[in-house]
């Protein structure tokens, strides 16, 4: 029997009898590059900075938030600010809410429940990369984990909650395209740059080098030559300089040194840092502190935490502990982004602006709402407008009133007698 299948390996009968694992240098090279794209972003979070930063930034902001649990009738019934642990499961709730939204970089977060009809007992954190989901086309069915210890355990629907970062491309199931997947290239590239320093530094800042040498013909003599010029670059001798001929020997660069890579290498860094920061939506001027000014931090700040990957990770958390945990104990989870420091300063700020133009209205209310419609670009709708002619003429025919009675008074007191002064005696 003819073996279509090349990944099949078949016996002498022509039976199939077990998958080949070859073409991956065995099960283990299969298993390495078949782990989702999740596990090879937390690869490279391990290997660079940046993206490690970007993941912490984005987790501690998100677990910093405050949050509410309420009742069906929006009752507070436990909040960040006093965390009292009511509904149970969440002794440090900050730290479960850091693993989830650090796992949610990378599209997916899970926790195993452990609960009653009344109580909740424990949520364990799961790794995200333990967990396979199985999906037909009937819908999610169940998942399978398979702990780092090689324990498969089967999990029903109902069994593990599940966060999913929303992805137009996916229908069921972990989002594809999410910070870590767009940060990779960026990511990619600074490893790469760091690792070429490494080698370079490794040759003690020696770009790599073709040595000529003149009628050499025997490979033996070559070869000999070649080992001790790579000694001599590596330190493996301990004199620090050598007399060859220069007639016979010429050493030629190939690629760039440190002279030519020090600016390149210090812009392309630049770049790389700022594309994972903008994969994970944290403004450069914010992820670059440094850049920052004080003046500018809390407008950045409420950039970040309004229109960014970060509301979609906090929404995300949010609607799954609601929906799939507590609303069977009749609670709502909610995050209070707008109580933070950077959120109250703009409603300040919004506050005074809006007693000035009330002012305004009040002092001249036409030339207000000139100024309004032609120059601040204030648009206002029929009945609004309505509204606003009626104010303002209630206001004039107020102050009309007030104008004409303060006249009729000052009439009065002039047509008043005056006393007589008694004669002087």
């Amino acid at each position: 029997m003819k073996n279509d299948n090349p990944f099949l390996m078949v016996d002498k009968t022509g039976n199939y009898k077990s998958f080949d694992f070859s073409p991956w240098g065995g099960i283990d090279g299969f298993l390495e590059m078949s782990k989702n794209s999740n596990q090879n972003g937390s690869a490279y979070k391990r290997l660079v900075p940046d993206l490690l930063r970007a993941v912490d930034m984005t987790a501690t902001a998100v677990a910093t938030l405050p949050f509410d649990i309420c009742d069906e009738e929006d009752n507070v019934i436990d909040s960040s600010v006093d965390w009292e642990n009511i509904v149970g499961g969440m002794e440090y709730p900050q730290r479960l809410i850091y693993l989830l939204a650090s796992s949610l970089c990378g599209g997916s977060a899970y926790m195993i429940p452990t609960v009653t009809p009344k109580l909740i007992f424990d949520l364990q954190y799961v790794a995200p990369f333990t967990i396979t989901p199985w999906i037909d086309r009937n819908g999610l069915q169940y998942f399978d984990r398979v702990s780092e210890q090689g324990v498969t355990q089967r999990l029903a629907k109902d069994e593990l909650i599940y966060f999913w970062l929303p992805d137009s491309d996916v229908e069921i199931g972990p989002a594809l395209s999410h910070p870590l997947s767009a940060a990779m290239s960026a990511a990619s590239l600074s490893l790469n740059m760091s690792n070429s320093l490494i080698k370079i530094s490794e040759r003690g800042f020696i770009p790599p080098t073709i040595m000529g040498v003149d009628g050499m013909t025997l490979p033996g003599e070559k070869e000999r030559v070649e080992k001790w010029w790579n000694s001599f670059l590596r330190g493996a001798f301990s004199q620090i300089a050598k007399i060859v001929n220069a007639q016979k020997v010429t050493i030629t660069q190939v690629g760039a040194g440190m002279e030519q890579l020090k600016g390149t290498y210090v812009e392309l860094k630049r770049e790389a840092s700022e594309d994972i920061a903008k994969a994970f939506g944290i403004p450069a001027a914010v992820f670059m502190s440094d850049k920052a000014f004080a003046t500018e931090y809390n407008p950045l700040i409420r950039q970040w935490y309004s229109n960014s990957i970060f509301t979609t990770i906090y929404h995300t958390i949010e609607e799954t502990i609601s929906y799939q945990l507590l609303k069977q104990f009749g609670y709502t989870f909610y995050f209070r982004p707008e109580t933070l420091d950077a959120f109250q300063a703009d409603e300040n700020e919004r506050g005074q602006s809006v007693s000035v133009l009330t002012n305004a209205l009040n002092t001249n209310p036409k030339i207000a709402m000139w100024v309004m419609e032609h120059v601040l670009g204030y648009d206002l709708d029929e009945e609004a407008e309505t509204e606003f002619e009626a104010l303002v003429t209630e206001q004039e025919e107020a102050a009309k009133e007030a104008a004409d009675q303060e006249q009729a008074n000052t009439e009065a007191a002039m047509e008043k007698p005056m006393m007589t002064q008694p004669a002087a005696k």
